[in-house]
């Protein structure tokens, strides 16, 4: 059978174009979220990040026990947007606690699984001896809620709030 040069470069360039478009960007991108404005607990030099991500779908039955569920993985970077590691997220007797990650002070960003938003992109800000949290998961328990309000907060589409807006002096920069 002859093929017809121009429609295989055609075919061809198509399926490059499809390949470059199977890792989708995340659709939301919120506000950068930082520790509490009042100072915690000294942990260490460094600071802190916890991330309440999504709940995993469709868990093996053996792996954990049923009812417990287990966060999603997610991908943190640095400020310039390299990969620095994949987080597995779980930690705990049947990892059912999103992993602490220890970090130099700065700015990150993450990329996690949201409840009811899919993938969403959080800028994060570590500060030394304070804890960052983000909650994606849909249901946190923030000891603070009533201290939450519209200026101090970053917040879902829906409302529900995400983790603590970062102050603009810890931010850095402009």
């Amino acid at each position: 059978m002859k093929t017809n040069p121009p429609i295989l470069g055609v075919l061809t360039m198509l399926a490059l174009l499809l390949n470059g478009c199977a890792t989708t960007p995340p659709a939301l991108t919120l506000a950068p979220v930082g520790p509490p404005a009042h100072p915690s607990v000294p942990i260490a030099d460094g600071g802190t990040l916890v991330v309440y991500s999504a709940y995993e779908t469709g868990q093996i039955d053996t792996d954990p026990p049923d009812g417990v569920r287990q966060h999603s993985a997610y991908r943190l970077y640095d400020a310039q947007g390299r990969l620095l590691r994949t987080v597995p997220n779980r930690v705990g007797a049947w990892g059912e606690d999103p992993t602490r990650v220890g970090l130099m002070p700065g700015r990150y960003r993450i990329e996690a699984l949201a409840n009811s938003y899919g993938l969403v992109s959080v800028p994060v800000v570590i500060v030394a001896n304070e804890v960052t949290t983000v909650h994606l998961e849909g249901s946190p328990e923030w000891p603070a809620s009533p201290a939450f309000n519209a200026i101090n907060s970053v917040r879902l589409p829906d409302g529900v709030v995400v983790g603590w807006k970062a102050e603009a002096g810890a931010m850095g920069g402009p």
